[in-house]
């Protein structure tokens, strides 16, 4: 079974769930609306497990529906781990030249998050505005 009509089939039955669910489930607010964290995340493994076929059909996805121009607030740190870092690996086990370049493009993206007063980034970046702002945890209002 390939790795992307393996995905595709998991995420079938949440379709059927309420809205609010499928954005928890199936759209994390944490990439932006990137798509394809785990065929990105999974390049290394599925070269290193000699799955062939999956990672030919994960390569063919990066290079052909990978979509690096979408408008959404990403975290920077999840950006960074699973995707540049999914893309640095697959480049740097395969030497194939449209991880490196998908890992530029996607880390050019990311550089307005640096563009601080002391260099120390931003935690949220939005690649389609390329705005930036500090990803904020908890409210600055007392509720007890």
């Amino acid at each position: 079974m390939c790795l992307i009509s393996f995905m595709r089939d998991r995420e079938r039955p949440h379709r059927e769930m309420k809205e609010s669910s499928i954005q928890a489930v199936l759209f994390s607010t944490h990439t932006g609306g990137l798509r394809g964290a785990t065929v990105v995340d999974a390049l290394d493994t599925l070269y290193v497990m000699e799955l062939q076929e999956e990672f030919q059909e994960a390569k063919d996805w990066v290079e052909k529906s990978f979509d690096l121009n979408v408008n959404g607030e990403a975290s920077l740190f999840e950006v960074n781990i699973r995707y540049v870092g999914g893309l640095l690996a697959a480049y740097y086990l395969t030497g194939e030249e449209v991880f490196k370049s998908k890992a530029l493009e996607l880390g050019e993206k990311l550089l307005p998050a640096f563009s601080t007063p002391t260099g120390i980034p931003r935690g949220v970046i939005n690649l389609g505005r390329q705005g930036t702002y500090r990803y904020s945890v908890v409210s600055n209002k007392c509720t007890a």
